[in-house]
């Protein structure tokens, strides 16, 4: 787009349809083809080598994890290494000059990635702190019921020593064994009830009833702030 703005100005990038202020650029092999192409003789050809990176582009990044995968690294190097190329022949990169790598690519700088999953990690055990102390019965269920999809089984595990299981399609529970259950049911006869278990006996926390056995709630959420603190997440 920059290359055909300076070549043959703003318009040449655009659809023919596009008016006002909504502008749409052409497709991008349209780009290629009769931009870089056309004015940069020594650029791969798109239906040569560019077409298959173009096409496979979307195959795994749709989530961070992804630029950890190995089957990701042969490809996203040539890759970079063919943008490379390009942007030297077009002159947005000099002779000897490098793309610099985010600081998302784990690869290039892991202790980046590390910081930013632990910021995010320490969120979403805040988020579902906060939730379960709001003491708000509206849509506590499903709220309840993303958070802990959100933090995962693992995370959940060596955090706060629990085990998230799915009991059925319907009910799924946040464990520690003889000590506490935080029971999560959707479906036709829902709730959320946290279940503290003394000498054999259950005493029941309702989220849908906020203001009755208060203490059950307070003694678990302490708990969770505990164990949150201990790995280094303030709630």
């Amino acid at each position: 787009m920059l290359v055909g703005i300076e070549k043959k100005g703003e318009k040449f990038i655009y659809k023919d349809y596009s008016h006002g202020s909504h502008k749409q650029t052409k497709d991008f092999n349209e780009l290629y083809i009769n931009i870089l192409e056309r004015y940069y003789n020594n650029v791969p050809k798109y239906y040569d080598l560019i077409k298959n990176y173009h096409r496979g582009r979307n195959t795994y990044n749709h989530d961070i994890s992804s630029l950890d995968f190995s089957i990701r690294k042969p490809i996203a190097m040539n890759y970079i290494e063919c943008v490379e190329n390009i942007m030297r022949e077009v002159g947005y990169l000099g002779k000897d000059e490098l793309i610099k790598p985010s600081i998302l690519i784990s690869n290039v700088s892991s202790m980046d990635l590390n910081n930013f999953q632990d910021k995010h990690l320490k969120q979403k055990f805040k988020n579902f702190y906060n939730r379960l102390a709001l003491k708000n019965p509206n849509h506590v269920i499903i709220d309840v019921k993303t958070l802990v999809e959100d933090i995962g089984k693992i995370d959940l595990g060596k955090i706060l020593r629990m085990e998230y299981i799915i009991d059925s399609k319907e009910r799924t529970m946040l464990i520690e064994h003889q000590k506490w259950n935080l029971s999560i049911k959707t479906g036709s006869s829902r709730h959320l009830r946290l279940i503290k278990y003394v000498n054999g006996n259950s005493q029941t926390y309702d989220f849908e009833l906020p203001d009755q056995d208060e203490d059950i709630l307070n003694e678990y959420l302490n708990l969770v702030k505990e164990r949150c603190k201990k790995q280094g997440y303030n709630v």
